[in-house]
């Protein structure tokens, strides 16, 4: 059996990513397996390749960088046949001398049952922030904030 492959402009109909920027892509290495050096050739995508590019696109138009991107798209490579698996991008973790918003944000492939909230969400991309935590931390701070002010007077 023959591997199937589809050309850029197919690559265009699937993600939304003009050919022009799927090049530039290519051309920063942000596709794995793709050599920037094709001229005069057809660039030809199999499916590993154009699941990794229509990740990405998802993740672009959400706002993340195209390298942040191409990252988050290669890490799902290793559950991607699981049901169920999803891309989970969390807030930056903090390193030592760095500000918080200099740092990449976190990424984790997770596996949930379609029994799950995430399941009945209609769209393929989104980002969560799950509020009762935050919620529940402002709670604690303003307790305790409001505890130091009532010991300092």
């Amino acid at each position: 059996m023959s591997k199937i492959e589809v050309d850029a402009s197919a690559i265009e109909r699937l993600t939304g990513i003009s050919v022009g920027t799927l090049n530039v892509w290519i051309s920063r290495n942000l596709l794995p397996e793709a050599s920037a050096n094709r001229q005069g050739r057809a660039r030809r995508f199999d499916e590993v390749q154009a699941r990794h590019l229509t990740i990405m696109a998802a993740l672009v138009r959400l706002g993340y960088p195209a390298p942040f991107a191409s990252m988050a798209a290669f890490q799902t490579r290793f559950k991607w046949q699981k049901p169920g698996v999803h891309l989970v991008i969390g807030q930056p973790q903090p390193v030592d001398g760095a500000p918080l918003l200099s740092s990449l944000p976190t990424v984790d492939v997770v596996v949930v049952k379609p029994t799950d909230a995430l399941s009945s969400v209609p769209l393929e991309s989104f980002t969560v922030v799950k509020v009762d935590r935050i919620v529940e931390r402002v709670r604690k701070f303003m307790l305790e904030a409001n505890a130091r002010s009532e010991g300092e007077g």
